[in-house]
């Protein structure tokens, strides 16, 4: 089964130390728009490349982290989506690995606000949660129109456990460490403060890495 730790899969071979040039080695380059991978059975990774993972930053600050670690590290950020559809969004993630801090996952879940465009495809998500729909509902709304919110937030509860539950595993299976995306900054400030993006950025030229940079 293909996961998102598959991103690492080249570190450590053929002086590959960052998970931009792994999956370079892979045969994915930021020259390509759009790239989907399906992962974890009804699950989809989008590698994001260029201006594409900006949305996922909740200020400048933000941003400015990001863009320097993809560029003097190599991080990569990317989205995983339900049934390779954007609208279906459920987590983001930044993946990093350095010398010093290993391979690590920073996931923001919800990082798109999904309840007022999924009422319409209520059935079908339901199908795939396994939850039945409750008596009434047509198209995403009880009888007399009341729209099922509170069902769809359910939904999407037992959707989202699924998902982080399979991808702890597949992490843990790798000794990736699974992060809160709360931990980011904090995380981006030691590697500043040690000198390892200084480092990284230098090693990462020496050997001619690849970057996707923001």
């Amino acid at each position: 089964m293909i996961g998102i730790s598959n991103c690492f899969d080249m570190i450590g071979q053929n002086g590959c130390m960052d998970v931009a040039s792994s999956l370079g080695m892979q045969g994915i380059g930021k020259d390509m728009q759009e790239i989907s991978i399906p992962i974890y059975e009804v699950f989809y990774m989008k590698i994001l490349i260029g201006q594409d993972s900006a949305f996922m930053c909740d200020s400048i600050q933000e941003f400015t982290a990001i863009r320097r670690m993809n560029n003097s590290c190599g991080s990569v950020t990317v989205t995983v989506n339900l049934l390779d559809m954007d609208l279906l969004t459920l987590l983001g993630a930044l993946l990093i690995f350095t010398p010093n801090t290993g391979m690590n996952c920073f996931l923001k879940l919800n990082a798109i606000n999904l309840i007022d465009d999924i009422l319409d495809l209520l059935p079908m998500l339901a199908d795939l949660a396994g939850l039945p729909l409750p008596d009434g509902m047509v198209d995403g709304a009880l009888e007399g129109g009341t729209i099922g919110i509170e069902f769809a937030n359910r939904v999407l509860e037992v959707l989202f456990d699924k998902l982080v539950d399979v991808l702890n595993e597949d992490m843990a299976t790798r000794g990736i460490a699974v992060r809160h995306w709360e931990e980011l900054p904090e995380f981006y400030q030691g590697l500043v403060d040690s000198g390892e993006m200084k480092n990284m950025l230098k090693m990462r030229q020496e050997l001619g890495a690849l970057g996707f940079t923001l």
